[in-house]
C-alpha cells in the first residue's frame, strides 16, 4: 500500500546519509497502561556507548489512555489526548552536569507513526519509540530525563509536566580482557570486564 512505500523510500534515504533511521515500535509492555522501556526502576539501561564509536539504541514509550494511569489522583475518567516530548537532557551521575544531546554528538529521533505533524507528539493509549543515535564524545554515567507534557481533556485541555527518565553508560574504552596470558588478550583496552 501507499503506507509501505512512505516507509521504503524514508529507509533508503536514511541508510543513504549513514544513520540508523526510525526505531520499531514492537516492544510488549504487557498489560501495564503506562510504561518505558529500558526501564531504570527496574534496574535496565540502554546498551553501553564508547567514545568516539557509532552509538544506536531505543526508548519505547507506552503512552497511556487515562491520566490515572500517569496519576493515581487523578480521576480514570480523564482522557491523555497526547503526550509532546519538549526537552531531553542528560546528566552525569557523579558530577551532576547536565548536557543537551548535541553537546554530546548524540540526536533524539522520535517516532510516532505519523500520527501527529510533529514526530515528537504521541497519542493517548499507542506505543511510541524514540531512538537515540550519535558518535558519544563524553565518557559518563548519564541518566537521560525525558520531559513531556502530557495533554489530558476534560472540559479545558490542560497539561501535566512529566519526565520519564533512562540511564546510559558511555565508556572511554571498549571493555575486553586485560590479561596478557590469555588467549582473548586484548591490547586496545584499558577496560577489563572479566571475559
Amino acid at each position: 500500500g501507499k503506507m509501505n512505500k512512505f516507509y521504503s523510500v524514508l529507509f533508503t534515504i536514511s541508510l543513504m546519509s549513514g544513520v540508523f533511521g526510525q526505531c520499531e515500535v514492537d516492544f510488549d509492555f504487557g498489560d501495564v497502561g503506562f510504561g518505558i522501556s529500558p526501564d531504570p526502576l527496574l534496574g535496565e539501561t540502554l546498551t553501553p556507548g564508547v567514545v568516539d564509536q557509532e552509538y544506536y539504541d531505543v526508548i519505547h514509550i507506552l503512552i497511556p489512555t487515562t491520566a490515572a494511569d500517569i496519576e493515581p489522583d487523578f480521576p480514570p475518567t480523564l482522557p491523555v489526548d497526547s503526550v509532546v516530548l519538549t526537552d531531553v537532557l542528560f546528566t552525569d551521575i557523579v558530577t551532576l552536569i547536565e548536557y543537551q544531546p548535541e553537546e554530546l554528538g548524540l540526536e533524539i529521533v522520535c517516532n510516532n507513526l505519523n500520527a501527529s505533524p510533529d514526530p515528537c507528539t504521541f497519542m493517548g493509549g499507542a506505543q511510541y519509540c524514540v531512538s537515540l543515535q550519535g558518535v558519544p564524545s563524553i565518557p559518563a554515567i548519564f541518566q537521560i530525563d525525558l520531559n513531556v507534557l502530557s495533554w489530558v481533556t476534560i472540559f479545558e485541555p490542560f497539561n501535566i509536566p512529566l519526565t520519564l527518565s533512562a540511564n546510559l553508560n558511555v565508556m572511554a574504552e571498549l571493555p575486553g580482557c586485560t590479561d596478557s596470558s590469555a588467549c582473548n588478550y586484548d591490547s586496545d583496552t584499558d577496560i577489563d570486564d572479566g571475559s
